[in-house]
């Protein structure tokens, strides 16, 4: 079951057009309720950063101690047409 998810998100992500609006409806779509995102700009382009919470029942979100949290970061290089 895993490997279709992963699929999916690969097929996602593989887009010079997409967006981080477009990726949280995907996760908002299956489920995740915490999901934020965050344009940051720049001359020679621009990136969306999205930041997904999906919390554990053993975790700090539960109020259940101090469980590990594990992170992903990504990034673009500039928007297609600006280098």
């Amino acid at each position: 079951m895993a490997l279709k998810q992963v699929i999916e998100i690969h097929e996602l992500l593989d887009n010079a057009y997409v967006t981080g609006e477009k990726v949280a409806s995907f996760f908002r779509e299956r489920g995740v309720e915490q999901v934020e995102v965050r344009p940051i700009a720049g001359p020679l382009g621009k990136t969306d950063f999205v930041k997904l919470r999906i919390p554990g029942v053993e975790g700090k979100a539960a109020g259940r101690g101090h469980r590990p949290w594990e992170s992903s970061v990504g990034w673009a290089e500039s928007e297609p047409g600006l280098t």
